[in-house]
């Protein structure tokens, strides 16, 4: 029954985006849109008792990774290690062509995150900004194209992103 009302739940909304989309239903007129976003590290520590260290070091992955491995993690405990990825929450908005997007961030972990904007075309739209750790900040952009917009963090850029989808208005 559940998965029944969650099914008709997700058909009827992209049901209702195509509709918006397709000029169905008109779209709200331009305005501010206000995200709250935290860029959060995300952590999960073991012990080799339970299972093994990874063989290779998420490290090498990318720099949005951490790891502390055996020895290293818990001094005390030479079985324990420790992984680590961090990520900006939400990670995906949705806004019209023409809206004012402005994104209130607030660094929980990470003591440096060099953030910026880019459009749709990799054209920086809000300039790199030094972000630090228990302080929030806002960047704010219009939505001029449609297509994705990205947020970047410089030090962790793999993983670190938030893609703004532009639905043309």
């Amino acid at each position: 029954m559940k998965k029944g009302i969650i099914a008709v739940s997700l058909i009827l909304s992209v049901m209702l985006l195509f509709s918006a989309c397709a000029g169905g239903t008109a779209a709200p007129p331009a305005t501010e849109r206000v995200f709250y976003v935290n860029a959060i590290e995300i952590k999960g520590g073991t012990s080799t008792d339970s299972l093994a260290a990874p063989e290779t070091d998420p490290k090498s992955l990318g720099k949005t990774f951490g790891f502390k491995g055996p020895g290293v993690y818990d001094p005390s405990n030479p079985n324990k290690w420790q992984v680590a990825s961090y990520q900006f929450n939400p990670s995906a908005l949705t806004v019209f062509q023409g809206d004012t997007v402005k994104l209130v961030l607030f660094v929980v972990n990470g003591d440096l995150h060099t953030d910026r904007v880019e459009d749709p075309d990799g054209r920086i739209v809000v300039a790199e900004e030094s972000h630090n750790r228990g302080r929030q900040y806002t960047m704010s952009f219009v939505a001029e194209k449609a297509g994705i917009y990205q947020v970047r963090c410089k030090e962790h850029a793999e993983a670190m992103r938030i893609a703004v989808t532009v639905i043309p208005r």
